[in-house]
């Protein structure tokens, strides 16, 4: 092989080298980018978890409030049930059966 030849396979190889240097560096920057987006994926789906958690907790009290407003509200009706007929028991000169 004579001179230009060398050369020009020297060139190539420099080439080839830049090129896989270039390569390993992208790569590299993929893989921080890859791990940092990994991490925040993380933050989020324990974000996420953090939220279900307080939603339960809040749908739980939820039920818990409507359970006692139809408590209350099944106590007022039976009440109401209660005056009217001892109205009407009144009202029409009935005497009210005895209580066992």
């Amino acid at each position: 092989m004579d001179e230009r030849q060398y050369d020009q396979l020297f060139v190539s190889i420099k080439s080839i080298d830049s090129l896989t240097t270039r390569i390993d560096e992208r790569v590299q920057s993929l893989i921080k980018k890859q791990i940092k987006f990994d991490e925040d994926v993380v933050n989020l789906h324990e974000n996420i978890h953090k939220m279900e958690l307080r939603l339960s907790t809040l749908e739980n009290s939820n039920n818990k409030s409507d359970q006692r407003w139809k408590g209350v509200t099944g106590f007022a009706v039976q009440l109401i049930w209660v005056i009217l007929a001892a109205w009407l028991l009144y009202k029409l000169g009935i005497q009210s059966p005895d209580v066992p």
